[in-house]
């Protein structure tokens, strides 16, 4: 993409507000009554065990050449680099200030970011044609490892008990088995011999998936919105530091030195520009962890990134 820094600056952060826009439609129907706790948990499951994995695969066999495909095997380890680089802050920070008390809270909201929902409409922004559709193939295979972390490390951090063993079976959610058949579909070429009308339907449903998962958002928002705030200020403050300034900074230093194409280079920095996951929300209030901070962490940390990912974003471009 050939723009001005202060044009790239200024579409991000309007795309951003965009994504705020919708994400406040969510609230005010929740604050209003239209949709109840239960239905959000509803449209929760629906985005990520169907619409998620139809977007995801339906991208992945309309872009996916099989002779590219073991060329992209770094995706996933960088993506697990990321989540190590994150998780190892949150660790040494935690050595140094014993007087945080919510430790497994702030460990997942420090390492986990909003790995999809967020950077999808910033990929279809600020790319086009075969570029765009390259960039969001990248975009799932990178996330294979966060996926199947995010359902079974999380989970069993937040049960805080031996009396809840880890899953392996867990790692293999909706979304990365859509990935992994996808990319199994490519390589055996089978995905040639899938009838149009399926290809069609399921390109359909996953459509709905950047709006949805906003308008999710916006009503989860809305639950955390009479959290104390107060109480867990510094929490917040600190968590935000980490995940929307020590992280993006030390990325970005990487990708300077490694000799990385630009698009791999911008996907490895727009993850690590992103705020805490959304989903560690639904997943607390599921184990009965502390929700409430968990939620006024989601919920500063996403507003303070409406200023910090474009600023990043365009620091990448300007310094390419």
């Amino acid at each position: 993409m050939d723009a001005s820094p202060w044009f790239i600056f200024q579409n991000t952060l309007s795309l951003m507000l965009q994504i705020a826009v919708i994400g406040g439609i969510g609230y005010i129907a929740f604050a209003r009554g239209m949709i109840s706790e239960s239905s959000l948990l509803v449209l929760s499951r629906l985005v990520i065990e169907i619409s998620f994995p139809c977007y995801a695969f339906t991208h992945i066999i309309k872009n996916l050449e099989i002779e590219n495909l073991f060329s992209l095997i770094w995706l996933p380890i960088a993506s697990i680099a990321l989540l190590g680089i994150s998780y190892l802050i949150s660790l040494a920070y935690l050595k140094i200030d014993s007087k945080v008390q919510e430790k497994s809270e702030f460990a997942l909201l420090a390492t986990f970011q909003n790995a999809v929902y967020i950077p999808i409409p910033i990929i279809s922004s600020l790319f086009e044609g075969t570029a765009q559709s390259r960039m969001f193939m990248y975009l799932f295979i990178f996330n294979i490892p966060f996926s199947a972390l995010m359902f079974t490390v999380a989970t069993h951090v937040f049960r805080h008990s031996k009396g809840y063993p880890f899953s392996w079976r867990a790692l293999f959610s909706n979304p990365v088995i859509a990935v992994l058949v996808g990319l199994a579909s490519v390589y055996t070429g089978i995905h040639t011999h899938i009838p149009l009308t399926i290809k069609s339907s399921m390109e359909m449903m996953g459509k709905i998936t950047v709006p949805l998962v906003m308008f999710v958002i916006g009503s989860t928002i809305y639950l955390n919105y009479q959290s104390k705030i107060r109480a867990c200020i510094k929490t917040i403050l600190k968590v935000s530091a980490i995940k929307l300034i020590a992280v993006p900074v030390i990325v970005l230093a990487v990708i300077k030195l490694l000799p990385i194409s630009h698009e791999f280079a911008f996907l490895f920095l727009l993850e690590a520009c992103m705020p805490a996951a959304s989903t560690l929300s639904l997943i607390a209030r599921k184990e009965e962890a502390d929700y409430k901070l968990v939620g006024a962490v989601i919920l500063w940390s996403y507003l303070f990134s409406l200023i910090t990912v474009p600023l990043f974003i365009t620091l990448y471009f300007a310094l390419r």
